[in-house]
C-alpha cells in the first residue's frame, strides 16, 4: 500500500524521463532596490580594494569639468581641424605647447577664480612643460635651445614636475608660492578671488640644491673613457647649472619672484624666433 508520502514523491517525479533528475529548489531572489533608491555610504564613498574612493556615480553625476564657474572650458581651440594637416610634426608640437599654455593661463588667475582650479592649471602646466621641452626631439639638426637659461630651467622643472615644485607641501623642490588672492567681506567682481602660481629665486636656490644631492645619489654605472663611477648628475647637471644661471637673474630683480606664465611665455617666443614658427593669439 503507498503511503500519502510516497505518492506526493511519485507525482513530483511524474513527467520526468529516465535521464532527468530531480533539482532542489532554487531559493527566491530577494528584490532589489532601484539604483537611486540604494543607501550609499556617507558621503557618497564606496570601499575599493579596503580603500573608502568617491563612488563612480558620484563622480559622474556632476560634471564639473564642463564649467567653473563664468569659465567656459570648452573653448575654441588654437588650430581648426581643417589646419591641423597642414602642419610638420614638430610645429605642430609647437602648436600643442601654446595650447596647453592656453589652457593654464585659463585655470588660474581673476578670470579663473578660486573655483577648484588649481589641480586643472597643474595639469596643463605639466602637459606645457613637456611639450615644450620635446619638442627639440622632432627638429633636424638638433636646435640650439640649450643655449637659452629659461629654456633649461623649465627643463629641469619638467624632470621635477609641478606637483614637487607647487604644491607638495613637505617637497624639497618646492619652487613655486601659490599667492592666493582673498577679499574680505562680499564679492567684489572688480577683484576677484583667484590663486597666481610665483617663482621665488629662494625657494628655487634650495630646490635645485636638493635636486642636485639627488641626482649624484643615483649610480650610472661607469664612466667608459675614465673609468670612474657615474651618476645621474654626469647626464643632467648640465641642465641644472643653466637653471641656476636664470636663476641668479631672477635673484638680482626687484622683486626676487615671477609669475609662472611669465616665463612659460617668454621660452614660448623664444623658441618662435629660433624656428620661425608663428605664435597663436595667446591669452
Amino acid at each position: 500500500m503507498i503511503s500519502a508520502k510516497d505518492q506526493g514523491a511519485g507525482q513530483k517525479w511524474a513527467g520526468m524521463s529516465r535521464h532527468q533528475t530531480p533539482r532542489a529548489e532554487l531559493p527566491v531572489p530577494k528584490e532589489r532596490k532601484p539604483e537611486s533608491t540604494r543607501s550609499r555610504p556617507s558621503g557618497d564613498r564606496v570601499k575599493c580594494r579596503g580603500k573608502s574612493v568617491l563612488s563612480p556615480a558620484r563622480m559622474t553625476s556632476q560634471p564639473k569639468y564642463l564649467t567653473h564657474g563664468n569659465l567656459e572650458m570648452r573653448f575654441k581651440p588654437l588650430v581648426d581641424d581643417q589646419e591641423v594637416h597642414k602642419y610638420c610634426p614638430a610645429e605642430f608640437r609647437f602648436l600643442e605647447a601654446c595650447e596647453f599654455y592656453a589652457l593654464f593661463k585659463s585655470h588660474h588667475g581673476p578670470a579663473a577664480g578660486l573655483r577648484d582650479n588649481r589641480f586643472l592649471w597643474m595639469c596643463h602646466a605639466d602637459a606645457f612643460l613637456m611639450a615644450i621641452v620635446s619638442l627639440k626631439d622632432l627638429i633636424d639638426p638638433r636646435p640650439t635651445f640649450h643655449k637659452n637659461d629659461a629654456f633649461q630651467f623649465l627643463t629641469v622643472m619638467r624632470n621635477i614636475t609641478v606637483h614637487q615644485a607647487a604644491v607638495a607641501a613637505s617637497s624639497p623642490l618646492l619652487m613655486i608660492n601659490k599667492a592666493v588672492a582673498i577679499s574680505v567681506g562680499p564679492p567684489q567682481p572688480h577683484a576677484p578671488d583667484h590663486d597666481e602660481p610665483i617663482l621665488v629665486a629662494d625657494r628655487i636656490t634650495s630646490a635645485l640644491a636638493d635636486y642636485e644631492a639627488k641626482l649624484r645619489a643615483v649610480s650610472k654605472g661607469i664612466d667608459n673613457k675614465t673609468g670612474l663611477p657615474r651618476t645621474l648628475w654626469d647626464l643632467y647637471g648640465k641642465n641644472v647649472i643653466a637653471a641656476r644661471k636664470w636663476n641668479a637673474w631672477l635673484a638680482s630683480q626687484s622683486p626676487t619672484q615671477i609669475a609662472l606664465s611669465a616665463v612659460f611665455l617668454e621660452v614660448i617666443q623664444f623658441i618662435a624666433k629660433e624656428t620661425g614658427y608663428a605664435v597663436p593669439p595667446l591669452p
